[in-house]
């Protein structure tokens, strides 16, 4: 639930850096990330949440791809916010002025 309020103020705050002149090219790589990684712990707790409800286990090799998908979901997240701080603090996304 929280990742959709920070995609949603994720959105005003690349719509502010495009008006202030920023590219948009590295800021919509990083909406593309957290897309992902929204998408992929959303499926992840879809499938707990029904497995638990029909009071069935994740076991076995049930319980393996589980454990990667959320290996692969934290990779996702590793990357967003790796290349959500290049934005702010090699780029300067709404920090610091546009350079011409």
């Amino acid at each position: 639930m929280i990742a959709f309020f920070a995609a949603a103020f994720g959105d005003i705050a690349l719509d502010a850096a495009v008006d202030k002149g920023f590219d948009e090219a590295p800021l919509e790589e990083h909406q593309g990330l957290a897309a992902a990684t929204i998408i992929i712990f959303s499926i992840i707790t879809l499938v707990q949440t029904y497995s638990m409800w029909r009071g069935r286990s994740l076991a076995g090799t049930k319980a393996v791809m589980m454990f990667v998908a959320t290996l692969v979901g934290l990779g996702f997240l590793i990357a967003t916010a790796y290349h959500g701080g290049q934005l702010v603090y090699e780029i300067g996304v709404n920090v610091t002025p546009v350079k011409p």
